[in-house]
């Protein structure tokens, strides 16, 4: 049952990667070192969203690219066009299955006006995807992890307000495995708030992982205590061990 709480797969992304090696072909990439570079990094991807593959973060921002420009182009702007710009719009969940029959089947009365062919939008997106990672970040495109991007920032309530209490109230940054369509859940400010399993009559086997820790107070030993197994996705035993401390309630003397 851990095993698939912390199961970070790549499959929902697996056919993109397809795509991405089918269009980056030695004539697009001719000439263009940054597609090149591109390609070799997808093509050695690790198909998992673990925190050292780069080929993963590639993958995914070049559906995202594509994702939103097929969007804008043919469905907001057209509406807003109707409607007016104040129209709210938003994805459906299930535009993946239209969006992948369009990218796939190529249909010309239904491309883009921006372009004069599907591959075009297609190696477009692949160099707005380079052109926003040089811009944001310093450094050769290898450097470019799923760790990097997906980084933890689980912030208490009152740092967010007083930045000064953040090293005392907020657990430390780091990067995480897993993202979205997958079971390991995981985004910088989003994850799995529990992962438990247990069997009634065998209930030393049973594990629970919950970030943060067991206490509320920040200067406790245990207000981060439970926090580095969540993360690593260690064991935890669901069962208490022997006791540690003691609690004493007295009486005032009077």
């Amino acid at each position: 049952m851990l095993e698939i709480h912390l199961d970070d797969r790549a499959l929902f992304l697996g056919r993109w990667r397809e795509l991405l090696l089918e269009i980056l072909d030695d004539e697009a990439i001719r000439g263009y070192p940054g597609r090149a570079e591109y390609q070799r990094l997808v093509d050695d991807w690790v198909p998992r969203a673990a925190t050292d593959s780069v080929g993963y973060r590639l993958v995914r921002a070049f559906r995202s690219t594509v994702s939103e420009r097929v969007f804008r182009e043919l469905v907001a702007a057209p509406a807003q066009a109707r409607y007016g710009e104040s129209v709210p719009l938003r994805r459906s969940k299930q535009f993946e299955g239209p969006l992948w029959e369009l990218v796939t089947s190529r249909p010309e009365n239904l491309l883009p006006p921006s372009v004069d062919r599907w591959e075009e939008l297609l190696l477009q997106s692949v160099d707005a995807v380079l052109e926003s990672l040089d811009d944001r970040y310093e450094g050769p495109l290898h450097d470019r992890s799923w760790g990097e991007r997906n980084t933890a920032a689980i912030r208490h309530p009152l740092s967010q307000a007083i930045p000064l209490l953040s090293s005392t109230l907020d657990m430390l940054p780091e990067p995480l495995p897993g993202d979205s369509h997958m079971p390991r859940v995981q985004a910088p400010v989003l994850g799995a708030s529990e992962r438990f399993a247990v069997s009634p009559g065998a209930e030393d086997e049973g594990y629970l992982h919950m970030p943060g820790g067991q206490s509320g107070h920040p200067l406790s030993p245990h207000y981060r205590d439970g926090h580095a197994a969540w993360a690593s996705g260690s064991p935890t035993a669901f069962q208490p061990g022997g006791p540690q401390h003691t609690l004493s309630l007295v009486p005032a003397q009077r």
